[in-house]
């Protein structure tokens, strides 16, 4: 029986229904006889020597299949290829999808080339598993699925699980991560299963020279930022995701500005920063007040802190706005505006309305050459009018006339 190529059956129906330009890269499962299968447990990072030249070579093609279930239907599946090597990387929940659509295509192409490659006699042995590891188990394709198998242990293996095991159980650890990677992880993440024995690293601290899992970054914050009382976390949690906080502001308040968050209800947030405890209020109502501890002054710039709260008066609502609001406030710089609010008290009200006069000419002023004509022509302000209209009109509404005149006059 003859073997027909599907690239020479299909070709021009190809063309014709997707119109690929020269540039693309476009493969066909008979092509990948002689090539590579590598399987990776969920992202391409996962692959050991991605950040290496792969990195940069790797190229998205377009993989034609014919679909069995449709007479004359050609499907394309997009794939990471290396075309130096010849691999095409799957991932593994993906792969059970590629491989039944892709399995007989790739025989098509082992039979029509078997005198160039001898030593594959069927599909199933391009497929590359190692890079999938469970403990005690070894990857397999059986019946067009990825399997485990339990596999018997040597006793480094045992010595490098039962390492890890010891540091999981470890109270003190909190972060955990694979120096094969840059990222850490939480205690609770189910990433931390996947993590390979051999390259597994744990700590009480956290590693800041290294970034937060994407996956479990709101529950470290959280973690974080509620202990001791971790039976509150769902509460906290609740508020905080109602409002939108994004993960970036979350890892800011707790990490950076180290705010401490607790709640018995979901209507109502306390919130310490340093020696200060503030309380959120109003989420059941959507009307947001804020809450500052009582204090007694002892001493011009010293205080002591007191039972019970009051009202802080606040301009906006939002619990952004609050939060940092509550991140900024130190006492001192509390102190630094009553001092400021005690000198304006006691500015002349003369000098208030020469300022009020002073900033509408600003406004009426175009250019800087104007503002120099104007400045000048003030210092001629005494030789205009009478001292029969300066009794008249008073001294400030003369003023104002003046000004007047010599706007006209420009």
């Amino acid at each position: 029986m003859d073997i027909i190529s599907e690239k020479a059956l299909y070709k021009d129906a190809l063309l014709y229904e997707f119109s690929f330009s020269p540039d693309d890269c476009v493969l066909w499962g008979e092509d990948l006889y002689n090539a590579a299968i590598i399987v990776f447990p969920k992202k391409i990072r996962d692959v050991p020597w991605y950040d290496g030249e792969l990195k940069r070579r790797l190229v998205t093609a377009s993989l034609v299949y014919h679909d069995l279930n449709d007479y004359n239907a050609l499907r394309l599946m997009n794939v990471r290829w290396d075309p130096v090597d010849k691999f095409v990387y799957i991932s593994e929940p993906d792969f059970p999808l590629f491989w039944r659509r892709m399995k007989n295509s790739i025989r098509t192409g082992l039979l029509l080339n078997k005198n160039e490659n001898e030593s594959v006699r069927k599909a199933e042995e391009i497929v590359d598993l190692s890079l999938l590891k469970k403990t005690g188990c070894t990857a397999v394709l059986k019946h067009g699925k990825i399997a485990y198998e339990q596999r018997i242990l040597t006793d480094a293996e045992k010595k490098i699980i039962g390492k890890k095991q010891s540091a999981l159980d470890n109270p003190k650890n909190r972060y955990f991560w694979s120096d094969l990677d840059s990222f850490y992880h939480d205690k609770e993440c189910p990433i931390i299963k996947s993590l390979p024995p051999e390259h597994f690293c744990a700590s009480g601290t956290r590693p800041v020279d290294m970034n937060m899992c994407g996956v479990c970054l709101r529950q470290m914050c959280f973690w974080e930022a509620c202990t001791p009382r971790l039976k509150q976390m769902p509460f906290v949690s609740a508020i905080l995701s109602k409002d939108r906080l994004s993960d970036k502001k979350l890892v800011k308040y707790v990490f950076d500005n180290k705010l401490v968050f607790s709640a018995e209800t979901r209507e109502e947030l306390t919130v310490k920063c340093g020696e200060d405890t503030w309380i959120i209020k109003g989420f059941d109502e959507e009307k947001l007040s804020l809450w500052h501890n009582n204090y007694v002054k002892t001493a011009s710039r010293e205080r002591y802190i007191t039972s019970g709260f009051h009202e802080q008066k606040i301009e906006k609502h939002s619990l952004l706005f609050i939060l940092d609001y509550i991140s900024g406030y130190t006492f001192d710089k509390h102190l630094a505006a009553e001092d400021k609010m005690g000198g304006l008290k006691q500015v002349d009200m003369d000098k208030m309305e020469g300022m009020e006069i002073a900033q509408k000419e600003s406004v009426n002023n175009k250019t800087s050459k104007n503002k120099d004509k104007i400045a000048w022509k003030k210092k001629s302000i005494p030789e205009l009018g009478t001292e029969k209209n300066k009794e008249k009109q008073g001294l400030f509404k003369w003023f104002i006339k003046c000004i007047k005149r010599m706007l006209i006059k420009e």
